[in-house]
């Protein structure tokens, strides 16, 4: 069936003009042009609305998050007994929280006043509070936990019951959906999610694609149409909120570096095991020094620049890497949004370092391709508020962070579609809208390289198509 969208402003990324017609034809594009005269089964008026490709994701945990809406939000509370009040109202064999603000820290006395086992974590992910129940089910006698450790416990919990899980998961899948994103990544798949992903597969619940990265240590290889394996996850160092990024300079008023939490060896053992399995290594680097290590392993293994390597975060990535990454053909993926939502916390642990966050117009003015990611759940996953923060690059108390760094409307929007499809070496079939390419396109209410900064926030993802079906 040939369907027609016309009276648009259609945005291809074949080049950067606006056209005014979409065409296509059982699931793929046919053309887009200006005063389309040809057959159609069914025609369409785009009333004036801005299309352009479904927006990909480019990090995210999709499962974690799943996990994450099973359990009590916590934030915006700061308070002890305001925390008390929304802990006491959960029921389950464990008591879960998530998104408490990283300035909030917890006493042992106020943990274990819960008669029940009880976990918290950190809305940056990367630390949390078990209170001694909670510790004696995996375990370990310390309360407050950073990083791989953090994590390594969380595995050890009892997990929510699969049902719950599964409708979880249904309820986050719409949310991507909602925010216009075609391709989902689950960023880190661990044993322990295995086997909800095969009952997901039994149930066929994934209705979109999903790309999957493992632990080193995974050799299971999920199979279904719409779930791809990329390759291999590993983690360098911590986040720069938490003063864990690995950095080359101390961070302000002290003598701390941040984290280092693989060797040399350890990562170029993940990279060759990469390269065996002829697959892409994406790594957690948030630090230059972690970002270091990182290209002066993959300059040790160049085999691996075959499979376009990412970096997730580059949070304080300086121009010289920026260069060497080009050199090596290394993607860096910025989480924008890490501007508003800790920008002021930066300020007061890095000092002017702060201005260096996410440096997406140097990347793209050195000839890269970088990414656009809200390492959801950490962020929801909210394509047009991370465009909104490129451009404005302001904090939560109006500190404009590195304004020089602020790039073209359009350049960020390729970051959310073309960029992100190539990142999975996907750019042949979706990331733009061309000829042969997947129907996969939204239609969004206003557009959004001519609106006001200011009416950006009101922008709504009012349809989205993938394979010329519409799913929402």
């Amino acid at each position: 069936m040939k369907e027609v969208f016309f009276n648009g402003e259609v945005l291809s990324f074949k080049d950067e003009k606006v056209y005014d017609t979409l065409v296509i034809e059982n699931g793929k594009i046919l053309d887009v042009c200006n005063n389309y005269s040809g057959e159609y089964d069914k025609k369409y008026d785009l009333e004036g609305k801005f299309v352009l490709p479904a927006f990909i994701d480019a990090h995210s945990h999709i499962l974690a998050t799943a996990n994450s809406i099973l359990q009590c939000d916590l934030t915006g509370v700061v308070e002890k007994e305001e925390i008390r009040k929304k802990i006491e109202g959960l029921s389950g064999d464990i008591l879960r929280c998530t998104n408490l603000s990283n300035l909030v820290m917890l006493d042992k006395e106020f943990l274990d006043s819960f008669k029940k086992p009880l976990v918290i974590s950190h809305n940056s992910g990367h630390s949390g509070f078990f209170n001694k129940m909670a510790q004696e089910i995996v375990g370990i006698e310390d309360y407050f936990l950073e990083e791989s450790y953090l994590l390594e416990n969380m595995k050890k919990l009892p997990m929510p019951s699969l049902d719950e899980i599964v409708e979880a998961f249904e309820k986050v899948q719409n949310i991507y959906i909602e925010n216009g994103i075609s391709l989902a990544q689950e960023g880190v798949l661990i044993k322990e999610l295995i086997p909800i992903y095969k009952e997901l597969i039994k149930r066929e619940k994934i209705k979109i694609d999903i790309v999957y990265y493992k632990e080193i240590d995974v050799e299971e290889v999920l199979e279904r149409e719409n779930l791809i394996e990329g390759g291999f996850k590993i983690f360098l160092d911590g986040s720069p909120q938490a003063r864990t990024a690995w950095l080359t300079k101390p961070y302000e008023k002290s003598n701390e570096y941040g984290t280092s939490t693989m060797t040399d060896e350890e990562v170029e053992r993940a990279i060759k095991k990469a390269i065996k399995e002829k697959k892409q290594i994406i790594a957690h680097c948030n630090g230059d020094k972690a970002i270091d290590q990182y290209l002066r392993c993959i300059e040790r293994n160049l085999e691996i620049t075959k499979y376009r390597p990412v970096i997730i975060h580059a949070q304080l990535m300086r121009k010289d890497q920026i260069q060497k990454a080009k050199e090596l053909g290394v993607i860096p993926s910025f989480f924008l949004a890490h501007i508003y939502y800790y920008g002021d916390i930066h300020i007061k642990n890095l000092g002017e370092r702060a201005n260096l966050i996410s440096p997406l117009k140097t990347a793209i003015d050195e000839g890269l391709f970088p990414t656009i990611h809200q390492d959801t759940p950490v962020i929801m996953p909210k394509m047009i508020e991370s465009f909104l923060i490129a451009l404005k690059r302001e904090t939560k108390n109006g500190v404009v962070l590195g304004k020089e760094e602020i790039p073209k409307r359009i350049d960020v929007l390729k970051a959310l579609c073309y960029n992100s499809s190539r990142q999975y070496f996907m750019e042949k079939e979706r990331g733009s809208l061309e000829k042969g390419k997947r129907a996969d396109f939204i239609i969004l209410s206003e557009n959004l390289l001519e609106i006001s900064l200011d009416e950006v926030e009101k922008v709504k993802v009012e349809k989205v198509f993938v394979k010329g079906k519409r799913l929402f």
